[in-house]
């Protein structure tokens, strides 16, 4: 019975994460600085230092920031922003290294 009712309340919060995590209206905001990185999405704060990332890789459509662990976080951009990042690391002296 306590196991049933436990799987129903887990199941609910499941079917909210997700529908959270899909909604089409989701606005994600990235701050950086010379020490690292903002990440907020109106449900939670990530700050992430650059000393956590490998370096990043550009691939067809994105640019991901790479972790060095795999509990870091992964952030993903698109290729657009290649330029735009590139300089910022160039002219706040962040040793950021390109992976391919």
């Amino acid at each position: 019975m306590r196991i049933g009712i436990l799987m129903i309340f887990y199941r609910l919060r499941l079917i909210a994460m997700i529908n959270s995590l899909t909604n089409p209206n989701r606005l994600i905001v990235f701050e950086m600085d010379k020490e690292g990185m903002e990440l907020d999405d109106s449900q939670k704060v990530i700050r992430t230092k650059w000393e956590t990332y490998q370096g990043y890789r550009a691939f067809k459509h994105t640019i991901v920031f790479i972790p060095k662990s795999i509990q870091g976080q992964m952030c993903v951009f698109p290729i657009e922003r290649r330029g735009e990042l590139e300089n910022f690391f160039g002219e706040n002296k962040i040793k950021m290294k390109n992976l391919g």
